[in-house]
């Protein structure tokens, strides 16, 4: 008779995933993180823009300077000829340029038909009368000054009317040359203010690029965390349950077994006892799984030849159907062979149902760089879309028979190890499974 299962009490999973103070850890809920990192992107972002507006009105704005610096220059001229006998001599415009050169003017003359009348300062292109707009030249700004109006000067200010100014004694045209100071300070400005803006926005990126891997970072660890604790949960129950189902399971099996013995092959009842037997057999390899599932403590490696665990795990599902690729396969690696032999048979035994009776399996042994690879790949139907990672989990199966421990229990082994194990679906078909595992 059956002894009455002991479960365990179940394990509270606050003391799991809380943190030490009790309180509901802060990756629980990831909404004001995200929110804060969106916040911090946006500000970067729009930092970024409003600096590039600014720079773009700055430049804009400059050019309002700079020809109000050359109005100003037109009316301070316009003042200066009235005290002058005209037209004005050399000392005239040498005097009206050092009057003008804390306001940027570096070069005045009279130009008539491309000859130069008189001159003060020196320019930067040779003068030439023919009228142009504002005309920058390699720093500075040339402007072209018509010949002043026939008004007496005690009547002359502002600026000259359209199509030119008019005097008793005709003026050729004045040529003037300035640096725009004003405008040049203000595009230091806003270049200086553009700079520090994109290094704040630039801090701002980083900050969100540091937060986007944190967060990262965290929501691994918290799913980490959370498989953890039901891995636990799921370790005890299984260690209590396969500890307790094994003496009174082992009592059935063999009274079961000796009732075979004395039955008639023919009668019902030899079939009855047959298929307790076979059931409990198939317990029996249950609770083997659920052991090895829990089992822990550190693998105990030492050098093997990978290709002989190799051969030997084909040799043991189905001797003849595996084609082993072992050409690049290391010499000696460093591995525990009983429980990598058990993930071998694990990933053949899975590759063999997989297939129709008639379809070559590939198995393959192959060093790259620090990690051994060892892949098997059938050219079945392949994994149903998303479930490449959910194989893993425990009782986690497609199967009508099965309890879906048998992925668990290889990927707990190759985790032992120092190494992955991850399964995907080939390109031409079928699945390919491949444990990577490190020399240690």
């Amino acid at each position: 008779m059956l002894q009455r299962l002991r479960l365990p009490p179940p394990i509270p999973l606050k003391g799991v995933l809380d943190d030490e103070d009790g309180d509901v850890d802060a990756h629980a809920d990831g909404r004001p993180r995200w929110g804060l990192l969106m916040t911090t992107l946006l500000l970067g972002l729009a930092l970024i823009g409003i600096c590039l507006l600014s720079f773009r009105a700055a430049q804009e704005l400059s050019e309002v300077v700079d020809a109000g610096q050359a109005q100003g220059l037109h009316r301070a001229w316009d003042t200066a000829q009235a005290r002058w006998t005209l037209p004005p001599s050399d000392a005239d415009l040498a005097g009206f340029l050092e009057q003008e050169t804390e306001y940027g003017l570096r070069y005045v003359g009279l130009v008539e038909r491309d000859r130069v009348l008189s001159q003060a300062g020196t320019p930067v292109l040779p003068p030439t009368q023919r009228p142009r707009p504002l005309e920058r030249v390699e720093g500075r700004i040339r402007i072209h000054i018509g010949p002043p109006s026939q008004d007496p000067p005690h009547t002359r200010g502002g600026p000259p009317p359209p199509g030119g100014l008019q005097n008793s004694h005709p003026l050729p045209v004045v040529i003037m040359e300035f640096e725009p100071l004003l405008s040049q300070d203000l595009r230091m400005q806003a270049l200086l203010y553009l700079c520090f803006g994109l290094a704040a926005a630039a801090v701002l990126l980083v900050v969100a690029g540091v937060m986007w891997r944190r967060i990262q970072e965290a929501d691994a660890l918290a799913e980490v965390r959370a498989q953890q604790a039901r891995l636990a949960t799921l370790g005890q129950m299984s260690a209590v349950l396969a500890h307790e189902i094994r003496n009174p399971l082992a009592s059935l099996k063999g009274n079961a077994q000796l009732l075979v013995e004395r039955l008639d092959e023919a009668s019902k009842e030899r079939r009855i006892a047959d298929r307790v037997v076979r059931e409990a057999q198939r317990l029996e390899k249950l609770s083997h799984d659920l052991l090895d599932f829990v089992r822990s403590g550190e693998a105990r490696r030492r050098d093997i030849d990978p290709t002989a665990l190799l051969q030997e795990a084909a040799d043991a599902v189905a001797p003849g159907r595996f084609t082993l690729r072992v050409d690049r396969a290391p010499a000696t690696w460093p591995l525990d062979p009983e429980r990598v032999l058990q993930v071998l048979v694990n990933l053949m035994d899975n590759a063999v149902k997989a297939c129709p009776d008639d379809t070559a399996i590939d198995a393959c042994a192959e060093q790259v760089g620090g990690v051994l690879e060892l892949r098997v790949r059938d050219h079945g139907e392949g994994l149903p879309a998303g479930d490449e990672e959910l194989v893993f989990e425990p009782f986690h199966t497609g199967r009508v028979k099965g309890v879906g421990l048998g992925l668990a229990i290889c990927r707990r082994i190759v985790e032992l190890h120092g190494g992955t194990i991850t399964a995907r679906n080939a390109p031409d078909g079928g699945a390919e499974f491949c444990a990577r595992i490190p020399r240690g």
